[in-house]
Protein backbone atom coordinates (compact mmCIF):
# COMPACT_ATOMS: atom_id res chain seq x y z
CA UNK A 1 0.00 0.00 0.00
CA UNK A 2 2.89 2.45 1.16
CA UNK A 3 5.45 3.23 -1.70
CA UNK A 4 7.87 5.08 -0.10
CA UNK A 5 10.39 4.89 3.50
CA UNK A 6 10.91 7.85 5.43
CA UNK A 7 13.04 8.10 8.82
CA UNK A 8 11.84 10.38 11.85
CA UNK A 9 14.69 12.04 13.06
CA UNK A 10 14.77 14.42 16.93
CA UNK A 11 16.46 17.40 17.95
CA UNK A 12 19.36 16.11 19.98
CA UNK A 13 20.99 19.28 20.38
CA UNK A 14 21.29 20.56 24.10
CA UNK A 15 18.97 23.33 25.58
CA UNK A 16 19.13 26.62 24.92
CA UNK A 17 21.64 26.10 21.24
CA UNK A 18 20.48 27.64 17.84
CA UNK A 19 20.80 25.16 15.52
CA UNK A 20 18.70 21.81 15.73
CA UNK A 21 20.80 18.32 15.50
CA UNK A 22 18.55 16.25 13.66
CA UNK A 23 21.12 12.76 14.52
CA UNK A 24 18.85 10.65 16.73
CA UNK A 25 16.80 8.38 14.34
CA UNK A 26 12.97 7.46 16.05
CA UNK A 27 11.57 5.69 13.68
CA UNK A 28 13.95 4.26 10.56
CA UNK A 29 12.57 3.18 7.52
CA UNK A 30 9.03 3.98 7.55
CA UNK A 31 6.80 2.60 5.56
CA UNK A 32 4.60 5.71 3.79
CA UNK A 33 2.89 7.58 0.98
CA UNK A 34 4.25 11.26 -0.41
CA UNK A 35 2.09 13.82 -1.64
CA UNK A 36 3.63 16.94 -2.98
CA UNK A 37 0.27 19.61 -2.47
CA UNK A 38 0.90 22.83 -3.11
CA UNK A 39 4.62 24.31 -4.03
CA UNK A 40 5.64 28.13 -4.80
CA UNK A 41 7.53 31.17 -3.41
CA UNK A 42 7.46 34.11 -1.06
CA UNK A 43 9.71 37.21 -1.18
CA UNK A 44 11.25 37.86 1.95
CA UNK A 45 13.09 41.09 2.14
CA UNK A 46 15.55 41.01 -1.07
CA UNK A 47 15.61 37.32 -1.04
CA UNK A 48 13.19 34.58 -3.14
CA UNK A 49 12.19 31.64 -0.73
CA UNK A 50 10.76 28.64 -1.97
CA UNK A 51 7.93 26.63 0.05
CA UNK A 52 7.05 22.66 -1.00
CA UNK A 53 3.94 21.61 1.30
CA UNK A 54 4.00 18.03 1.93
CA UNK A 55 1.72 15.79 3.17
CA UNK A 56 2.38 12.08 4.35
CA UNK A 57 0.62 9.42 4.78
CA UNK A 58 1.19 6.16 7.44
CA UNK A 59 0.17 3.81 10.08
CA UNK A 60 0.25 5.37 13.34
CA UNK A 61 2.54 5.59 16.19
CA UNK A 62 2.78 6.78 19.36
CA UNK A 63 6.49 7.90 18.88
CA UNK A 64 5.82 11.04 16.50
CA UNK A 65 5.98 14.59 17.19
CA UNK A 66 5.66 17.97 15.94
CA UNK A 67 9.45 18.77 16.47
CA UNK A 68 10.52 15.94 14.61
CA UNK A 69 11.66 15.84 11.11
CA UNK A 70 11.18 13.02 8.20
CA UNK A 71 13.95 12.39 6.30
CA UNK A 72 13.58 10.30 2.67
CA UNK A 73 15.40 7.48 2.48
CA UNK A 74 15.58 7.59 -0.97
CA UNK A 75 15.85 11.27 -2.11
CA UNK A 76 17.17 12.61 1.46
CA UNK A 77 15.29 15.08 1.09
CA UNK A 78 14.20 16.67 4.56
CA UNK A 79 10.69 17.39 6.05
CA UNK A 80 9.84 19.32 8.92
CA UNK A 81 6.59 18.24 10.49
CA UNK A 82 3.79 20.92 11.18
CA UNK A 83 0.80 19.00 12.00
CA UNK A 84 -0.40 14.99 12.57
CA UNK A 85 -3.74 14.08 12.29
CA UNK A 86 -5.56 11.27 13.38
CA UNK A 87 -7.40 10.08 10.20
CA UNK A 88 -9.94 8.24 11.46
CA UNK A 89 -10.16 9.20 15.35
CA UNK A 90 -8.90 4.84 16.20
CA UNK A 91 -4.77 5.29 15.90
CA UNK A 92 -4.62 3.30 12.91
CA UNK A 93 -3.80 6.03 9.58
CA UNK A 94 -2.17 9.37 10.31
CA UNK A 95 -1.98 12.16 7.83
CA UNK A 96 1.32 14.61 8.60
CA UNK A 97 1.30 17.89 6.88
CA UNK A 98 4.60 18.93 6.63
CA UNK A 99 7.10 21.51 4.82
CA UNK A 100 10.21 20.50 2.94
CA UNK A 101 13.14 21.87 4.51
CA UNK A 102 16.58 22.82 2.02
Amino acid sequence: MYRHRVTFKRDTSPDGDPDPSYTSNIIPNWPCDIRPVSGGERVRGKQLQAETKILIETRYCSLMRTTDIAVNDVTAEQYLINNIIDIDGRKRRVMIECVEVS
